[in-house]
């Protein structure tokens, strides 16, 4: 500013935080120690999330986070979080820490554009926008693993009789279902996988599934913690 005497100019001033008013000092050249002057704020809510796409069909999440600046002692006050069209969060609603900071997971459904919107009491709302992309990396993964471990089983030897296409085309479907399975926490294999991303992984449970067959459908599934298919 080259003056603070009329005509008076507006400034704008960006703070991250400042849950008391920002203080600022405003010093000319005739007074070097200058004034104090305490701007209240107007409260700000900003729900953002770390990804703008992943897969959709319930293969992908996002991580939802929740900030409110310019309020006093934020802890325990609750944002309610909402998507449209369709998506799961988790939690729906969600506490603020002293920070003024929480954390939601967003899983997708279909495919599609959608809105997380935030709302908090005496707030503003805020709401960030992701895309829910078809699943085509995958679905590739998947069913190239599943054709890789029917194959396996087609030609190992000692195996008996080698079973017929319909045999191998069941054994493949049965290791995408038992990928999808454990997609969605549920752990048909006789092991669990320390890696619980990417598509190689997606690949490798197909394979095995295909390979192991039917008999792992029999076996008793054991919950096993959310794996994502992305990278």
């Amino acid at each position: 500013m080259s003056k603070t005497s009329p005509p008076f100019v507006n400034i704008t001033i960006r703070v991250p935080t400042a849950p008391d008013g920002a203080l600022l000092r405003i010093v000319t050249r005739f007074d070097r120690e200058g004034i104090e002057l305490r701007l209240p704020l107007q409260p700000i809510l900003k729900v953002s999330l770390d990804a703008g796409s992943i897969e959709g069909w319930g293969i992908g999440t996002s991580t939802v986070t929740v900030t409110a600046g310019g309020i006093d002692n934020p802890a325990g006050k609750i944002v309610n979080l909402t998507v449209d069209p369709f998506g799961y969060l988790s939690p729906s609603s969600v506490k603020l820490n002293a920070a003024g900071e929480a954390t939601a997971v967003l899983r997708s459904e279909s495919t599609g554009m959608v809105t997380v919107s935030g709302s908090m009491i005496g707030m503003p709302a805020s709401e960030d926008r992701i895309q829910f992309s078809f699943p085509f990396r995958t679905l590739f993964a998947s069913l190239l693993g599943a054709l890789i471990g029917a194959a396996i089983r087609l030609v190992r030897p000692g195996s008996g009789p080698r079973p017929g296409i319909g045999a191998l085309l069941l054994s493949a479907l049965v290791g995408v279902v038992i990928w999808g399975a454990y997609a969605v926490g549920i752990n048909l294999l006789p092991f669990t996988a320390s890696v619980t991303v990417g598509s190689l992984l997606v690949a490798v449970i197909s394979a095995l599934g295909a390979y192991f067959g039917t008999g792992l459908l029999d076996s008793k599934p054991r919950a096993e913690p959310e794996a994502a298919a992305e990278d």
